[in-house]
């Protein structure tokens, strides 16, 4: 069991994985707020157990981090098998993160990959962010819904997709074409490199082709503002009907 924590979470998981908590703790408030109500109807819809108790015991149990007076114990997050990511049909998009260490990157670009489509994320199985209670509030209750899977090594999971009909796109400053002007295969994967070290030279070379994100006046994106724009712009391109 783990502790996870924020009011978005909580009624995401009650909607769509009610299993996986085993209870939530409220902290104690005189303030009317209509989504603790939700969570307290749910949370009862389903019997999960529920208490409300003092806030300093909520930060005790979860660390000092924002987490809008909602804990709950829940089970560990289960990642997927990277060959069910390789296995769907039509068109899939598989985003492959190259060492990103920062979490609230992570759960941000969950949070993307979910709003457009995405088949699911793969993560490196070491040296890398993995499922945290913070990528989880990151996420915004997008990863109930989207498969994560840990890879071994990056390079040998793109052969693999690579020999499954994907297509792989490396984001890259250098020696790319741009973003806008790609044509976006329905079934790719899309490697985004880790913050400041990008993506690793033998992890590059597995990659079929290099997109870059045209920009001025600042020297570089947020790695999750840049998987963000990638993300939407496949989802964009397929989603069109064909000219």
């Amino acid at each position: 069991m783990t502790w996870s924590f924020g009011i978005n979470v909580t009624l995401e998981l009650l909607e769509r994985d009610p299993e996986s908590i085993h209870e939530i703790l409220l902290a104690r408030t005189e303030r009317p707020n209509p989504l603790r109500d939700r969570i307290a109807e749910l949370a009862t819809h389903h019997q999960i157990p529920l208490r409300t108790i003092e806030p300093a015991r909520i930060r005790e149990l979860v660390g000092d981090v924002v987490h809008q007076g909602v804990a709950l114990r829940v089970a560990e997050f289960e990642y997927a098998d990277p060959a069910t990511l390789l296995a769907a049909s039509g068109p899939s998009l598989i985003i492959l993160l190259d060492g990103i260490q920062d979490p609230h990157n992570l759960g941000a670009i969950a949070r993307s990959a979910a709003a457009f489509g995405a088949t699911g994320i793969v993560i490196p199985k070491h040296g890398a962010a993995s499922v945290t209670p913070v990528v989880r509030k990151a996420a915004a209750g997008a990863l109930p819904g989207l498969p994560v899977a840990k890879a071994t090594n990056l390079s040998r999971f793109l052969t693999q997709a690579k020999a499954a009909g994907f297509w792989t796109y490396a984001a890259d400053a250098n020696q790319a074409e741009d973003f806008r002007t790609t044509k976006w295969a329905e079934r790719a994967v899309l490697v985004m490199g880790g913050e400041g070290e990008g993506i690793r030279h033998g992890v590059r070379a597995t990659c079929d082709l290099g997109v870059k994100i045209p920009i001025q006046t600042v020297e570089s994106l947020n790695v999750s503002v840049a998987s963000a724009i990638l993300i939407s712009a496949w989802a964009g391109q397929i989603s069109r009907p064909p000219t």
